[in-house]
């Protein structure tokens, strides 16, 4: 395993305390096998964050605040609400903007609510835990805002089949796409030209596996995702060649 590991159970952990009993794009209430890949992705948490940090105190911070922050964001959100608004309104631009006017402001206030948690989470990184706790607050944030944008677009997309094809794909072949074992203990925000270049190569990857998928989100999301940990390693991810004046 490796860091980036992390950083998608941060993002993962984020999004099923989200997830209603009625399902967010469809499909009904949580099942065995959904709560059993849960399961397998907090064993695989446990286990990177003590390969990582070399103890488990930050996943053992992260799972018990997690009963608290839901607690908290249900203060702030009514997440059953939210899922039947998405399935009995008319499925238009208008009707989408209207929940997302309605939703959108509370899901990033609600982010405060998971300020142990994410903080657990950065316990699990070798770098300073203020500069990844930011980092991964920062990436919740582009999700909610990727969420929330086109009148919910990607609420929209997330719920046909081929949105779940295109994940299944990428599951099965993202591997491939991990940093390699060089920067593995390094420190994000000390990952340095080599750190970069192995950051933009991973990127690239996930953006060729997903470039076969109908959906454009699966692009969206990862940018969402890899540009904070670009942020924070001080990376230039989508550098433009320079254009000389024999070019022009």
């Amino acid at each position: 395993m490796n860091k980036l590991s992390v950083i998608f159970a941060v993002v993962a952990l984020f999004g099923a305390s989200h997830a209603s009993p009625y399902g967010l794009y469809g499909g009904g209430a949580v099942t065995g096998q959904s709560q059993l890949a849960m399961q397998e992705a907090l064993l695989a948490f446990r286990s990177t964050c003590v390969e990582v940090s070399g103890s488990d105190a930050g996943y053992r911070k992260t799972i018990s605040s997690l009963t608290p922050a839901v607690q908290c964001m249900a203060e702030s959100v009514d997440m059953v609400q939210f899922s039947m608004d998405l399935h009995s309104e008319p499925d238009t631009a208008e009707a989408r903007q209207a929940i997302i006017d309605k939703y959108c402001p509370a899901f990033n206030e609600s982010v405060a609510c998971f300020d142990d948690v994410l903080e657990g989470v950065a316990m699990c990184s070798n770098d300073k835990v203020s500069t990844i706790k930011g980092m991964y607050k920062q990436m919740i944030h582009n999700m909610i805002d990727l969420m929330c944008k086109n009148n919910g677009q990607l609420l929209l997309e997330a719920r046909t089949p081929e949105f779940r094809s295109c994940l299944q794909h990428v599951k099965a072949n993202v591997q491939q796409c991990k940093v390699s074992e060089i920067i593995r203990t390094r420190p994000i925000s000390q990952f340095g030209e080599e750190g970069c270049s192995e950051l933009k190569r991973s990127k690239t990857c996930i953006h060729e596996q997903v470039s076969s998928c109908s959906s454009t989100a699966y692009e969206d999301i990862f940018d969402a995702i890899f540009q904070p940990i670009a942020d924070t390693a001080n990376c230039k991810l989508n550098v433009q060649p320079e254009v000389t004046g024999n070019e022009i």
